[in-house]
């Protein structure tokens, strides 16, 4: 049971339940089909979950709607004072009696109390959550008068107000954090970072001695021959480079690219560790939630992982995650991958993959990555020919080298002020908490002593 630390009464004794069809409204009613959201309260929505409106719900104004199923993350609402239409009859509509505010108990229900009370209520053990109407009468409201809900409501109101203007401050720093870092990265990639070095040794030098090594490589069948790819870069520059860069296509340093396994992976802790989407966060692998798979003697051969590789994902719901990358380090050594998911191996005494993972995280190769995407059933989609063909600036490796300690120098910095911005909006959170415990439980002491 939650313990509250303040006089409580139970809700059912101040709402009626509305449950009026339209089908059987004699008078005319407003048809517009209202929904309700977490952010938004009850919104016109004009969807409805049939053309036979008979069945629906007619909502007038001051009146609550939520569904059962939805309620538990804040999905409740209030019509506004002349408002009317109709709701899904999957949905709970009720009305507050006189003894009890209709704004007030909003301001409840979707507090943190009043949502731990939803779930509490609504739990139906191992079953899908819903809190039917039997359930919402359980919920322990503060025991206020009217005048005293008042009280609360306007010192709710008043922090409010604050609050939100801390949280709008709070969100712009943080869109200009992600400016700020966006910025580095393509610093970084134009060469504006750094200072060059004339000692340092020229892309085009390096990219010579690779193109060597590949040919002899073809010819001592260690890697397979490439289809030549898209021509043209000259055409496709997007900016002019320092004197000892190179622009190059990604395929150009790759020594192989290739999807992962199809098979199916378990929890087991059995056979291979399988690295998946979800292993691939702000560019590093997280061991969490490893899954496993057995490969045979020659599949594993073709998918074990090595310290320096890259994987990118190549399949995902959301356009921001598709061609997001990240290294594989010691730890990964001997792992595989999942299929939505492409390893690249690079040449890597040419390149650092640091270097090239914080390329593909540019807005530059993002804008490439995100203008191919096609989308399957939902999922959005990049493959291995448009990979290869991203066009990426290529500085000394040297200058590599220095570039990724830069960036990371920076990155540590801009870490901690987003540590200081995330701590402000968790004090902002609290503040909002902390208040409307305040309120619920001090109101009633304000009206004795303005009455005194």
């Amino acid at each position: 049971m939650i313990q509250l630390s303040f006089p409580t009464r139970k809700l059912g004794q101040d709402i009626l339940r509305v449950n009026d069809k339209y089908k059987d409204v004699k008078e005319a009613v407003n048809t517009t089909v209202l929904g309700v959201t977490n952010s938004e309260g009850i919104t016109i929505t004009g969807n409805k979950a049939s053309d036979d409106l008979s069945k629906y719900i007619v909502i007038k104004g001051k009146q609550f709607a939520y569904n059962p199923y939805r309620v538990n993350v804040g999905s409740i609402g209030l019509t506004d004072d002349e408002q009317e239409g109709l709701v899904s009859p999957a949905y709970i509509v009720f009305k507050t009696r006189d003894t009890l505010v209709p704004e007030f108990l909003l301001y409840y229900l979707k507090s943190s109390i009043g949502l731990n009370l939803i779930r509490w209520y609504g739990n139906r053990g191992g079953v899908r959550d819903a809190l039917r109407f039997d359930d919402l009468c359980k919920i322990d409201i503060p025991d206020l008068s009217v005048e005293q809900q008042l009280v609360a409501l306007k010192n709710i109101k008043e922090v409010e107000e604050k609050v939100i203007l801390l949280n709008k401050e709070i969100n712009q720093q943080l869109v200009l954090l992600e400016k700020y870092k966006d910025s580095v990265l393509m610093e970084a990639i134009q060469g504006k970072l750094l200072e060059q070095n004339n000692d340092d040794e020229p892309a085009a030098v390096l990219l010579d001695k690779l193109k060597h090594e590949k040919v002899q490589l073809i010819k001592e069948k260690k890697i397979k021959k490439e289809k030549n790819l898209s021509p043209n870069l000259q055409e496709d520059k997007h900016f002019e480079l320092p004197k000892s860069w190179e622009w190059i296509r990604f395929g150009d340093i790759m020594e192989s690219i290739r999807y992962g396994t199809s098979k199916k992976c378990e929890y087991d802790n059995q056979g291979i560790p399988v690295l998946r989407i979800p292993n691939i966060k702000n560019s590093l692998i997280d061991h969490a939630e490893l899954k496993y798979t057995e490969l045979t003697d020659n599949e594993y051969s073709e998918l074990k992982l090595e310290k320096g590789d890259l994987l990118l994902i190549r399949s995902n719901g959301s356009t921001s995650l598709v061609g997001r990358s990240a290294i594989i380090r010691e730890s990964e050594n001997g792992f595989c991958f999942a299929g939505y998911l492409i390893r690249v191996k690079l040449f890597k005494k040419y390149v650092s993959p640091e270097f090239i993972v914080m390329a593909l995280d540019s807005l530059l190769v993002r804008q490439q990555i995100e203008r191919p995407i096609r989308t399957t059933s939902g999922v959005k989609n990049i493959n291995t020919t448009e990979i290869k063909n991203l066009i990426l600036p290529l500085p000394p490796l040297d200058e590599q080298i220095r570039i990724v300690n830069k960036v990371e120098d920076l990155r540590s910095l801009s870490k901690k002020l987003e540590q200081t911005i995330e701590s402000n909006k968790q004090e902002s959170e609290n503040l909002m908490k902390a208040v409307l415990q305040e309120a619920f439980s001090l109101a009633k002491q304000e009206v004795v002593g303005s009455n005194n």
